[in-house]
């Protein structure tokens, strides 16, 4: 399930998203114990413990499902829907296949799935998925309304003055911005596409770290 916030004004729009799906990701690569990396658009880990599932995999190909798992999260970040569908932009129609065709590229689980050629993840993300999403929820229930008061994670006031700033200075019409909050270790963020930030829970609760990010989400899109 995509679990969307949205505000906005005639000048700008933005959403959040503490989503099922992109932890359910991490969860696969950090119950196998797969050394990704840190490169451009990976994430750190995980906040909290995560079981060992690492049997799944067999030593002698553990760099290569670390090199598809890789694959495999670009190309959902990369379509992440509730990033980049602003209210209204699309009908409730095509958001549906919108959504339907983002499933494909995600669950390891249904036929035909982005994953299918990949021999080496697939089996194990498609036997811990399940698993990851109910991780997922639990993890993030203390985050999503009605558990939490605050609509959204950031600052309302802090959004609508950075947006209005950062469109007031460009000259333009409407902007739009979307962040995908994800609970791993650190204060964390980065820009993985026009109007589209990744960052950890924890650079949003320091004012100055949400502040530059909503200002890099912003200004992204100006050159897109």
């Amino acid at each position: 399930m995509i679990v969307v916030k949205r505000a906005g004004s005639e000048s700008w729009r933005f959403a959040e998203d503490l989503g099922q799906i992109p932890h359910a990701m991490l969860f696969v690569r950090d119950a196998l114990r797969l050394d990704t990396g840190s490169g451009t658009g990976i994430p750190p880990r995980l906040a909290g413990e995560i079981p060992d599932r690492s049997s799944l995999l067999d030593s002698a190909v553990r760099a290569e499902a670390a090199r598809q798992w890789a694959a495999w999260w670009r190309g959902v970040i990369g379509a992440e829907p509730s990033a980049h569908l602003g209210p209204g932009t699309v009908d409730p129609a095509g958001q549906r296949q919108v959504l339907e065709n983002y499933r494909q590229i995600v669950d390891p689980t249904v036929r035909g799935t982005s994953l299918a050629g990949w021999s080496v993840l697939q089996p194990a993300a498609e036997a811990l998925f399940t698993e990851g999403c109910r991780w997922a929820d639990a993890a993030r229930q203390p985050l999503l309304p009605p558990a939490r008061m605050r609509p959204g994670m950031f600052d309302w006031h802090l959004v609508r003055d950075t947006a209005e700033a950062v469109a007031a200075e460009a000259g333009v019409g409407v902007i739009d911005g979307s962040v995908s909050l994800l609970l791993v270790e650190g204060t964390w963020w980065e820009l993985a596409a026009p109007q589209l930030v990744l960052c950890s829970v924890a650079a949003v609760e320091d004012p100055q770290v949400a502040r530059a990010i909503l200002h890099r989400v912003f200004t992204s899109g100006l050159a897109a």
